[in-house]
């Protein structure tokens, strides 16, 4: 065995941005055989080690930082941030000016240089400006999954928050109760009741809202009680009592979007809720009549159908106008014909309202169990006369659920309030409890009314402070 030196040359290279090396011969050497090189009894030391024996076949490459060593014939394996490529160890970094670069890993490339691809934490997302490597538990513009985008909307360089893959909801007002009346306009303006008074904020910004309506045109009880938009352009309609010699008397009150100190009073019986769109008004009896209300000055009511029961919570779409009953079940009216009879669509034993939306043909509604955690969320095709919302119609879209309060839909998700908003997007076959979407709010209470209006889904909620607020979340797509 001999002893050997072997002098290296460092060949640095610049290929996208990455740095690479190779071992080889001095520029001394050039033109001197390797065979002979190996052949050469010289003695010499590798760094501040003693001269060391090595086979032909095979020679160490020491390196100050100890990035290179030798596995085999050819092979090198590199260490610390080299790494091996084409036959080389380079050094690469990730552009730090890339969004996601903290997402993102060195890697070859298929030319010999630097590449980059996503670690093993994050996932691979399409976007505008190609593929984005995104951390779904963190990050703000995939949280939860590629389409979700936490913040003002996805045309907004505005972000919020991502946690444990759910968006943090942005608090854009403290209402005055968890069941205020809640109402997103055909026009992107949003509605609510607060100290006595209808704000109104245009979305999607919703900054500093306005009040529409001094607390003083109404005494008793001091708040509004039901809130709708109606006509083109929409109008602010509300349920209100009056004292009138000494009695409270319900009346239905509207006012422009632009604000007004007086509005317009329409007589009306006690309301169990209002409900409307561009070209109609509807109001739920107590007495069990469900009403059309002239949405212009003149405000004149005309029975639509009488129930024998109280109704509640009219829903009203394109074709039709649906209402619960108390005892009974959720029904429905066609709009512009006569509806001597009103159809039942689902039947209901429970005296209590079931929160319910239809969107597209499609009934979401509750299903509240006395059984803690029992509650469900189901959904049936209601766009044929008559509905068919028999037992095998009904889609079970999640269960074991505490009781739910509040139910919004939109043509890709069901959304329901019980502590606060959960969702399901599989409107096909439903949603597990390890499926079901949702969104991270500190110690809620309760949540009840909740709106999906374009890229956002409003809710009220209570903590456990039993402080108010009235929360904002990108929609799950």
């Amino acid at each position: 065995m001999r002893k050997y030196s072997l002098s290296i040359l460092w060949v640095a290279s610049s290929m996208l941005g990455c740095r690479g090396y190779e071992a080889g011969s001095d520029p001394g050497d050039v033109g001197v055989d390797a065979q002979s090189v190996v052949d050469a009894a010289v003695d010499a030391t590798v760094g501040a080690d003693a001269a060391i024996d090595v086979p032909r076949d095979r020679f160490p490459i020491d390196v100050d930082e100890g990035s290179v060593k030798d596995v085999g014939p050819d092979v090198p394996t590199c260490t610390g941030t080299l790494i091996l490529c084409n036959g080389k160890c380079i050094a690469c970094s990730v552009d730090q000016t890339l969004i996601d670069s903290a997402n993102r890993t060195p890697v070859c490339s298929g030319d010999g240089g630097c590449a980059s691809t996503c670690k093993t934490t994050a996932t691979p997302c399409a976007s505008d400006a190609g593929t984005t490597c995104s951390n779904f538990d963190s990050d703000p513009n995939a949280c939860g999954s590629c389409t979700q985008r936490c913040g003002l909307g996805k045309g907004s360089a505005v972000l919020g928050q991502c946690a444990a893959g759910k968006c943090v909801p942005i608090s854009i007002a403290s209402p005055s109760s968890a069941d205020s009346a809640l109402v997103v306009t055909s026009t992107n303006v949003l509605l609510f009741h607060k100290d006595n008074q209808i704000h109104s904020c245009a979305l999607p910004a919703c900054a500093n809202p306005n009040a529409l309506t001094a607390s003083t045109i109404y005494s008793v009880p001091p708040a509004p009680q039901h809130i709708a938009a109606a006509g083109t352009p929409p109008i602010a309609f509300y349920m209100a009592n009056d004292t009138v010699d000494g009695a409270s008397v319900s009346f239905v009150a509207r006012c422009t979007l632009n604000g007004c100190l007086t509005p317009t009073k329409h007589a009306a019986r006690g309301s169990l809720g209002i409900g409307g769109d561009g070209t109609g008004l509807f109001l739920a009896d107590a007495s069990g009549a469900l009403l059309q209300i002239d949405i212009g000055n003149g405000g004149a009511a005309t029975t639509i159908v009488t129930q024998t029961t109280a109704i509640a919570q009219p829903v009203v779409t394109s074709t039709h106008v649906y209402f619960f009953q108390m005892g009974a079940g959720i029904y429905r009216c066609p709009r512009g014909v006569a509806c001597t009879t009103a159809e039942k669509v689902v039947a209901f034993t429970t005296m209590v309202n079931i929160p319910y939306d239809v969107v597209n043909d499609t009934l979401y509604y509750a299903e509240n169990s006395l059984t803690p955690n029992a509650s469900r969320v189901l959904s049936c095709s209601v766009g044929t006369t008559p509905a068919n919302c028999g037992a095998t119609n009904v889609k079970v879209l999640a269960s074991n659920l505490p009781g739910v309060a509040g139910i919004a839909a939109d043509a890709k998700a069901v959304y329901f309030t019980n502590r606060a908003v959960s969702f399901c997007t599989d409107l096909v076959n439903g949603c597990s409890g390890a499926q079901l979407g949702g969104y991270v709010t500190a110690d809620a209470d309760h949540s009840m009314n909740v709106r999906v209006s374009g890229e956002f889904i409003y809710w009220v909620q209570a903590d456990t402070t039993k402080a108010v607020n009235l929360l904002r979340a990108h929609v799950p797509y």
